[in-house]
């Protein structure tokens, strides 16, 4: 199809210029319709330059295409999107008004190119799947399911609260991470300035004074001399254990073997185990509850499992349903999976209320992984700063000890 390069303007008059396959000048002109735009000028571009401007549109939409817009920004556009169309304005026109508020510039390119592949005919879902990194299978199965339905508001509604979900189920795992990380952050920080700056100055004194320097001063003192010589080693540490955990993870078995681990962790291992299950129950339920079907349901559960052991335990499910058995029936035996969950799905198959009663679950053990993990920090910020305090304590105990020796001394 030949490529046009054109000038037009829109109703306000302003002025675009681009290119555009058409199969002719007319095929143009109404192409640009469809956009709202008037065509000015237009001319077929020579063969050189048509094949520049193919490859840099390619390039571009390939960029695009692979860049992941934040959740966050993905979750006001749906609920943007979702009043708009509620107030009965057209999907092309919320789009558009949606692409020119935007200001991060990779999403409003795709919101723009969205907005385009919608006026050439093509359906919502079918446009926003072009976009893989920032509309995921579970967000367009829903979109999809209410499209089908003609319940599209009620879907975008369901999509929007499936992102803030997963937005606040992210906010309380790095919140969950965040605060040990900062104290022993603070702890590392506080005991390597001591070491590294404080101490070296007392030694300079005891030296001075010919102090006999106590074993617990003699350790610290060697320890100081070590950081400052070896500091390089150990800021180096933490990247090489990274990247060597990483490389051993990545290797087959191993992200399986690492997911065990992490579910059977004391303390930590059934906050892990509750959260996997609000994520699986969670995306069950509102699936089931869309409308869709119930194999592609466990399929896109499956994909948002985030650990192996229940990502395995869904392809178990799913191939039991394959053959015609329950849902529960695969979920009964696994020693993941509480049975006492199973049993009531089990019933719920019987009475109808699957998508219900995944819901009223995800939510029990959502409140349960709260209340753990805030029993957890209750627990742990005691313990936090006794560890802290006795790492000071020891330090200033190990200047403190020549000080009282000079002072004896004197005496």
């Amino acid at each position: 199809m030949p490529l046009f390069e054109y000038k037009a303007m829109d109703r306000t008059g302003r002025l675009f210029r681009g290119t555009q396959d058409a199969p002719s000048l007319d095929g143009l002109i109404e192409t640009l319709k469809q956009q709202e735009l008037f065509l000015v000028e237009g001319k077929q571009a020579k063969a050189s330059r048509a094949r520049a401007a193919e490859a840099k549109e390619a390039a571009e939409e390939f960029k695009v295409r692979n860049v992941a817009v934040d959740l966050k920004k993905v979750a006001m556009f749906s609920t943007e999107l979702e009043i708009m169309i509620r107030s009965a304005l057209p999907v092309v026109e919320a789009l558009d008004s949606l692409a020119r508020q935007q200001k991060d510039a990779n999403f409003k390119a795709i919101l723009s190119e969205i907005s385009s592949s919608v006026k050439k005919g093509n359906s919502l879902s079918h446009s926003l799947a072009r976009y893989p990194k920032t509309f995921d299978d579970i967000f367009l199965s829903l979109l999809l399911a209410g499209e089908s339905s003609g319940r599209l508001t009620e879907m975008l509604e369901r999509i929007v609260a499936y992102l803030n979900f997963q937005i606040e189920l992210r906010n309380k795992i790095r919140g969950a991470l965040l605060y040990p990380a900062i104290v022993v952050l603070t702890s590392v920080a506080v005991v390597a300035f001591l070491v590294l700056f404080i101490l070296p100055t007392f030694m300079d004194v005891f030296n001075q004074l010919g102090v006999d320097l106590p074993l617990p001063t003699r350790l610290l003192l060697g320890l100081s001399e070590h950081l400052r010589t070896r500091w390089y080693i150990y800021a180096l540490l933490p990247l090489i254990l990274w990247k060597s955990f990483m490389l051993w993870k990545s290797r087959p078995g191993n992200a399986r073997l690492w997911d065990i681990i992490r579910l059977n962790l004391p303390v930590v291992g059934p906050v892990i185990q509750a959260i996997a299950l609000v994520r699986v129950l969670r995306t069950f339920s509102s699936l089931l509850s869309a409308g869709v079907p119930v194999l592609r349901a466990i399929e896109l559960a499956r994909n948002s499992a985030g650990n192996k052991i229940y990502a395995e335990l869904l392809t178990m499910v799913y191939d039991t349903a394959t053959r015609g058995g329950g849902l529960a029936t695969a979920l009964s035996d696994h020693p993941y999976f509480p049975s006492a969950v199973a049993d009531m799905i089990a019933n719920a198959e019987k009475t109808g209320t699957v998508p219900e009663v995944l819901s009223q679950v995800a939510e029990y053990y959502e409140k349960q992984a709260d209340n753990t993990l805030r029993n957890l920090f209750s627990a742990l910020e005691p313990i936090f700063v006794v560890f802290l305090g006795i790492m000071v304590g020891s330090i200033a105990i190990a200047i403190l000890l020549p000080i009282f020796e000079i002072g004896n001394a004197i005496h």
